[in-house]
């Protein structure tokens, strides 16, 4: 993560280790409000030269997870999932 504000996060990754010996099309970037039972919805989807996305459409306060899913041809890969909610908010203020 890279800038959180109080209805965006914005994102960033590090390419696969292993692309699964096929070209990487993209990245699935998805988004869940912490406890609600690990539901997540499209954020959006990125070509294979971006490692970073703006999530929109956020509520200031709420906790929210993430995960970015790397594609090639044959499918998505397992998540990289952010380790703990990540409440958005103001970047100043009250804590």
């Amino acid at each position: 993560m890279t800038e959180i504000a109080r209805d965006y996060v914005i994102l960033a990754w590090e390419r696969p280790s292993s692309d699964g010996n096929e070209q990487l099309l993209g990245y699935e970037v998805e988004k869940s409000m912490a406890g609600g039972g690990g539901t997540y919805v499209s954020a959006g989807y990125v070509d294979a030269g971006t490692l970073s996305f703006r999530v929109t459409r956020l509520h200031e306060g709420c906790d929210y997870m993430f995960r970015v899913s790397a594609e090639n041809r044959v499918g998505l890969s397992q998540p990289a999932t952010t380790e703990r909610p990540i409440t958005v908010k103001l970047p100043f203020g009250k804590h």
